[in-house]
């Protein structure tokens, strides 16, 4: 009888929040939002890899799943994605169905609910980030013009404007909610087969920062 051993990395680091606790201030808008899309750069790229190799999403993208691995003074912190109790991997093809899947971690979301949607786990990372540390006040309005279309969200009756945020049962707000809370809302929204915001698929969002950088590179030349 043959036995399978499997060993993960040990990451001695801080979460996103811990870090962004210290780091992010209301008074430094320019450095908060140059970190910002580096930190949406790099979960983008790892995500981009894991729906290409093996379609998988994660499903529960928040601020605390995330570890920063310790880099040198002086160096941005490199993101490590942790606790994969939510993720599925796809099986079939995506359009034009939703797809389901027997192969996932947990019964949150069960068969019945669509596993595979390109831009889920995005969009669940800048609302997490977005309840603990409001956009609008922590990012530049350039910034902002880029980051506020990724919150539109397509869906059966309309468009679900994210930035507002959420209400616990699922249902996005018409006016901004003050004090937003990262909760059960999020998941119910996106779980629903209707919900699928492709316009925060990984690639988008890399080409989407890739045009904004380009764009500002030639504005200050």
């Amino acid at each position: 009888m043959s036995s399978l051993c499997i060993s993960m990395e040990y990451i001695q680091g801080d979460t996103l929040l811990k870090y962004m606790n210290t780091h992010f201030k209301k008074n430094t808008k320019e450095l908060n939002s140059a970190q910002f899309l580096d930190f949406v750069r790099q979960l983008a790229k790892i995500l981009d890899v894991l729906q290409k190799t093996i379609r998988m999403n994660h499903r529960d993208i928040k601020i605390n799943n995330i570890l920063l691995r310790p880099t040198p003074v002086g160096t941005n912190p490199v993101l490590v994605l942790i606790d994969y109790g939510f993720a599925c991997i796809a099986n079939g093809v995506q359009e034009p169905n939703a797809e389901m899947t027997n192969i996932e971690a947990g019964a949150y979301f069960g068969s019945r609910y669509a596993c595979f949607k390109h831009g889920r786990d995005m969009i669940q990372f800048l609302y997490s980030l977005h309840c603990h540390f409001p956009f609008d006040d922590y990012l530049t309005d350039e910034v902002l013009e880029l980051v506020k279309p990724w919150f539109l969200v397509p869906y059966k009756y309309g468009i679900a404007n994210l930035f507002n945020g959420l209400k616990t049962t699922g249902y996005h707000s018409d006016t901004k909610i003050k004090n937003l809370t990262y909760d059960e809302g999020i998941y119910l929204f996106l779980r629903r087969p209707e919900v699928d915001p492709v316009h925060c698929s990984p690639v988008t969002i890399l080409k989407n920062i890739e045009d904004f950088t380009s764009k500002n590179k030639n504005q200050a030349t």
